[in-house]
């Protein structure tokens, strides 16, 4: 129930894309709700290299639920 501090140089693409991630995991929601939930708290732009990692994990999340 605390609160956690993800960290990168700009904050902008690697570790929104971990929190993105983590989301989608941990909570089920999917990458459209997970990148809107985040961008309500902080501006974020994942490069397209994560967009196209964290597609493939919505692929998969979805295959196993």
């Amino acid at each position: 129930g605390g609160r956690v501090l993800v960290h990168c140089q700009h904050g902008l693409s690697r570790s929104a894309s971990l929190v993105l991630a983590y989301l989608m995991m941990k909570t089920g929601v999917d990458l459209i709700s997970a990148v809107k939930q985040v961008k309500q708290v902080r501006c974020i732009r994942p490069n397209s290299g994560f967009i196209r990692q964290l597609v493939q994990l919505q692929h998969e999340l979805n295959a196993v639920r």
